[in-house]
């Protein structure tokens, strides 16, 4: 097959066989993956209070046991919310992957929403980034001297349950790059109103309006 260079962006590539897992019934790659998140980086607001990390860093951060050492090499968490792509292979040992799911994390307020378009698929390794992320962000919280909030020990993973589910075993990762097409100028146009102490129903409202509304709009829910 000629795999050649087909799409270059900043630090991200794209290459034939890259663009060849959106094609019907295949499963989107780590690469076009990682790509959307250099794009989604590109196009945010300055400061970004948003960013989306790709497949490849997602999985460091579940693999570190140290988290003095993931804080080394993992980006450092500027931002607001955190898009965390989830892949059913973080919660299985030694499992092939075949599922794509999406974690939000509000960094403010340690709250992880679960965006998975098969549920409960991928539940067991969305709780596996959730421990992981929580724990780093509440270490950094407590040596600000910031108290309260989730924990290792208190994670808990909202499961956005309005989000409509996919109809084949193929598009999962469409509904991730689709979920986060979205969830940038959504939250960003509700920063202002999103404060941690005062934000929960306005961020609900946000997340239920992107999954009843948005999503159908851009997803076609019919069966291959």
């Amino acid at each position: 097959m000629d795999d050649t260079l087909t799409l270059s962006y900043r630090d991200a590539y794209l290459r034939r066989s890259d663009l060849a897992t959106i094609e019907p019934d295949e499963w989107v790659g780590d690469n076009l993956l990682s790509f959307h998140s250099t794009w989604l980086h590109s196009t945010a607001a300055a400061p970004a209070s948003i960013a989306m990390w790709p497949p490849a860093i997602v999985e460091l951060l579940v693999s570190i046991d140290d988290p003095q050492e993931a804080k080394q090499v993992l980006p450092p968490i500027d931002q607001r919310w955190l898009c965390l792509p989830v892949s059913d292979r973080y919660g299985r040992v030694g499992s092939d992957a075949s599922h794509w799911s999406l974690l939000l994390f509000d960094t403010a307020t340690r709250r992880c929403i679960h965006f998975d378009s098969l549920p409960p698929a991928n539940r067991a390794a969305a709780d596996s980034v959730a421990r992981a992320i929580v724990d780093i962000v509440a270490r950094d919280h407590r040596s600000q001297g910031r108290v309260g909030g989730a924990t290792t020990a208190n994670t808990v993973v909202d499961q956005v349950e309005t989000l409509p589910r996919q109809n084949n075993g193929s598009d999962c990762g469409v509904y991730v790059l689709a979920l986060t097409h979205s969830l940038q100028p959504l939250l960003e146009a509700n920063l202002a109103n999103l404060h941690p102490d005062t934000s929960p129903n306005i961020l609900d409202n946000v997340v239920d309006d992107l999954a009843t509304r948005w999503i159908p709009e851009r997803i076609r829910l019919n069966s291959k």
